[in-house]
């Protein structure tokens, strides 16, 4: 409840505060106008021993809940006055995150399917590749060579 008051009732939750911290100034000054003071020291007094009212004021606003999404918002609305003040800057941040973004999913998905999961074939850790002279793609002629002569595999394909 306190979330929602502090969020959307600020002004409320503002007078609240003020309320509070000016009966305690009140109360203090009180205490020192029965120790023996006048009303105007005692006053002075105890506006210096709360230490100010407006940091008071600003520490109680630090902590209080919903202080963290309030300092969110207001940086938001800064960064989007900002970019709507240079529309060119701001497509061309919006094209370079886009791009950026496709290109490193796209990868991502080509890296997915080709080196981390498996082959969709029974026994796919049995399969092997046969290169000529182990770097370049073998010829037709080769190929059916090797089948029809294989005896250590069980399948030949191209």
């Amino acid at each position: 409840m306190g979330l929602f008051r502090n969020i959307f009732r600020r002004a409320r939750a503002e007078r609240e505060l003020d309320e509070e911290l000016r009966s305690y100034v009140d109360m203090l000054a009180d205490e020192k106008v029965r120790a023996g003071m006048s009303p105007e020291a005692a006053r002075r007094a105890a506006l210096v021993e709360v230490g100010g009212v407006e940091r008071v004021k600003e520490e109680v606003r630090d902590v209080r809940a919903g202080a963290l999404l309030e300092a969110l918002a207001r940086d938001l609305r800064f960064g989007a006055r900002t970019l709507l003040r240079a529309p060119a800057f701001t497509a061309a941040t919006v094209a370079a995150l886009a791009l950026g973004i496709g290109a490193t999913t796209a990868i991502y998905s080509v890296v997915d399917a080709v080196l981390l999961r498996p082959l969709p074939y029974a026994e796919a850790d049995r399969l092997v590749a046969i290169l000529h002279r182990g770097r370049g793609p073998v010829s037709p002629a080769n190929f059916t060579d090797w089948r029809r002569e294989a005896t250590s595999f069980d399948h030949v394909g191209a």
